[in-house]
């Protein structure tokens, strides 16, 4: 009753661990890109961040990850990018405008910066720009993508697996 032939569950397995594999090989980058230290806490003192373990609440958040990274980074998110961040950067231009003279002297904070597409694209226009959020996941993909001198296209992922 199981289909057989080139579109056989067996086949479409084998390509879902191979999606799974690229995906795992991509989070080892991010993990072994980011260095280990102390955070602050809203309190001042310093914790420790999360260890590596793979909590049931957090395999959400790696899933979220990756849609993220597809909508700000990759060419399928391209069309959303630039409907959402294109508005936000037209209007901080519009109230906001970058002169010679203003040039990185204008302070923006994005919360909830995700991977930091946004943050990027606003410093790139001469904005000092400052961005956090809530997630370390997409904290640490963040710390990884705008510090670590990635050329194009040089990782495939699968984020809608």
């Amino acid at each position: 009753l199981l289909p057989t032939g080139p579109r056989s569950l067996d086949s479409k397995f084998r390509i879902l661990r191979k999606a799974v594999a690229a995906n795992q090989m991509f989070l080892n980058e991010i993990i072994r890109m980011c260095p280990r230290r102390t955070i602050a806490s809203y309190d001042g003192n310093q914790i420790e961040p999360p260890g590596l373990t793979s909590l049931e609440g957090n395999m959400d958040k790696v899933i979220g990850l990756f849609h993220i990274l597809a909508r700000d980074w990759s060419k399928i998110g391209e069309k959303q990018r630039n409907e959402s961040y294109g508005y936000i950067l037209g209007e901080l231009e519009r109230w906001l405008p970058v002169t010679p003279e203003n040039r990185n002297l204008q302070r923006v904070l994005i919360p909830g910066a995700g991977t930091g597409r946004l943050m990027l694209e606003t410093f790139a226009r001469g904005y000092y720009t400052q961005g956090n959020d809530f997630c370390w996941q997409v904290l640490m993909a963040s710390q990884f993508i705008l510090n670590s001198s990635l050329s194009p296209n040089c990782f495939l992922i699968f984020p809608f697996i």
